[in-house]
């Protein structure tokens, strides 16, 4: 009998070796100081088919994986550098996946002092003897001489340039790999220093590798190059750099999901296939899974619109979509999001916008919400959004979007009474056009908004702020679902609501901004969600559902 995949999920079963390539990089080491070494860069191991490791080395072995099984990343820092020219620049830290360790760049030497081994050996500091890079990783790096100059670090695809005459040693080459889709050099060796009265030629890094110079340069970060070395004139400049960060990334198909600890920061892409994941910083550790899939339900409502100033029309609603019910614009419910644990989806929740301003769009995973369009201020339509921005006297409200909300209501079409401004279109229903006479201006009331029990309760969120009129009275009022009245003192859009702001009335002055939207998402209680640090939300558990609101920020989240 086949034995289901849920079940070879938790087995821990080995996969195809096949299926994982890797790069580990690690930190690169500091220059030294005065006439100093350049350092060395962060041993280079990789794996990756028809490319290289450093040293010299083909590609490794094959590395098979297995579901449900801890590893460990670490991403080693860059080397820092010393302020005594008898020391050497401090070496690089190592960079882990699982049983792969690549060796921390060796720091380059001070004046008179010796270069450090490493992944690429450190050069010596003047007559210092340079340092050796570790097999299969990097190269050693350059010679020095006490009266002219300092040999550049060693490189993962070179050792590093000899002293010339008053000239400082390039750095050793670095090593290309397109594991990530495009080809990059990286670990490169830091230039060394030169000794003279006035300028000598600095040593120059390569692929991540910082160059001697006044001042010296650092190693690039998470390409694991070594740092410049220090020189020595009449000027000064003596200090060496830091050597760069190192990178561990990982491709693997993307039929599996990758759970990330939260002591490291990464990013994932896909192409042709694969996932690919570049961890930058910190250590932690990784496990692979067969990605479950589950369906979640979502309401997202972008940020209102700004009420018009000086006799401004009503801000609109922020688009309204849905597929716990009606969506915005008459819509009917848009079809559940199919997710998958593992994966990285995107939130933001759309600011609302100020005065006869359009708010921010609000985004889950593939669902975009349009902003409530900003009200017409004096002499100005209304702009077009979710819902449309309501119209100044005598102007056309602005549409809104398809399946998303209403238009704006219009301004009067008498030209005698140009005060009474349209209101905001809402989620729910178009903003009411202004009327009334010439001596009796009335604004537009903002249109309604829509309700949602995707929480449990009802609430009705999405209403168009009102428009303004001339006279300070008769003001629209805000549509019901946050819109905000109009007004000498017109009312801001409900937060969270994506309610558009009230136009104001009476003279000059901003109209007043619209509501923050909101994004609401319910998923089966037997997931649990990671939510990014950009994020502010909150989780309630009801029914066999749990259902997170998020009220502000943007970042990622996923599930497991």
């Amino acid at each position: 009998m086949p034995i289901p995949l849920g079940i070879l999920a938790q087995a821990g079963a080995s996969v195809s070796s096949t299926l994982l390539s890797y790069l580990v990089i690690a930190g690169g080491g500091a220059g030294g100081y005065n006439t100093a070494g350049g350092g060395g860069a962060g041993g280079y191991r990789s794996n990756v088919t028809g490319e290289n490791s450093g040293g010299g080395a083909s590609a490794e072995s094959p590395f098979s994986f297995a579901l449900g099984t801890n590893y460990t990343v670490t991403v080693g820092a860059g080397g820092s550098p010393v302020d005594n020219q008898n020391s050497v620049g401090g070496s690089g830290n190592n960079s882990v996946f699982s049983t792969i360790t690549s060796t921390g760049g060796g720091g380059g030497g001070g004046y008179g002092a010796n270069g450090a081994n490493g992944g690429s050996g450190g050069a010596g500091g003047g007559a210092g003897t340079k340092g050796t890079g570790t097999a299969s990783q990097g190269f050693d790096g350059g010679n020095s001489d006490g009266n002219q100059g300092a040999g550049g670090g060693g490189g993962a695809g070179g050792a590093g340039g000899n002293y010339g005459t008053n000239k400082g040693g390039d750095g050793g080459a670095g090593v290309s790999s397109s594991i990530t889709g495009t080809s990059v050099a990286r670990a490169g060796g830091g230039g060394g220093g030169w000794i003279g009265p006035t300028n000598g030629t600095n040593g120059v890094g390569t692929a991540g590798g910082g160059s001697s110079g006044k001042p010296s340069t650092a190693g690039t970060a998470n390409t694991g190059g070594g740092g410049g070395g220090g020189v020595r004139d009449q000027s000064g400049f003596p200090e060496g750099k830091a050597g760069g960060s190192g990178l561990v990334v990982l491709r693997y198909p993307d039929t599996y999901a990758l759970t990330v600890g939260a002591g490291l920061t990464s990013s994932t892409t896909t192409s042709g296939g694969n996932k690919i994941t570049s961890f930058t910083a910190g250590s932690d550790t990784i496990s692979f899974a067969l990605p479950l899939s589950f369906t979640t339900d979502f309401l997202v409502i972008a940020g209102g619109g700004g009420g018009g100033a000086d006799y401004g029309g009503g801000g609109g609603a922020g688009g309204y979509r849905t597929s716990a019910g009606t969506s915005g614009g008459g819509a009917s419910a848009e079809t559940a999001l199919t997710l998958e644990t593992g994966t990285n989806y995107t939130v933001t929740v759309g600011a609302g916008g100020s005065s006869a301003s359009s708010g921010n769009n609000s985004v889950f995973s593939t669902i975009t919400s349009t902003a409530g369009g900003g009200g017409g201020t004096f002499g100005a339509n209304g702009l077009t959004g979710g819902s449309g921005g309501g119209a100044y006297g005598n102007g056309d409200g602005a549409a809104g979007t398809a399946n998303q909300g209403y238009k704006g209501g219009d301004g009067t079409t008498d030209s005698a009474s140009w005060g009474d401004a349209g209101g905001g279109g809402g989620a729910g229903q178009a903003g009411a056009n202004g009327s009334g006479s010439p001596s009796n201006p009335i604004g537009g009331k903002g249109g309604d908004g829509v309700a949602s029990s995707i929480t449990g309760s009802s609430v009705t969120r999405g209403g168009g702020g009102g428009g303004g009129t001339n006279t300070g009275s008769n003001n629209g009022a805000g549509g019901t679902g946050g819109g905000g009245a109009s007004s000498t003192s017109p009312v801001a859009g409900t937060v969270n609501t994506g309610g558009g702001g009230g136009g104001k009335s009476g003279g000059g002055g901003a109209g007043a901004s619209g509501g923050s939207g909101v994004v609401i998402i319910k998923y089966p209680d037997t997931r649990t969600i990671s939510v990014g640090a950009g994020l502010t939300s909150s989780t309630s558990t009801s029914g066999g559902f749990k259902v997170t609101t998020f009220t502000a920020g943007t970042g990622s989240v996923s599930f497991s």
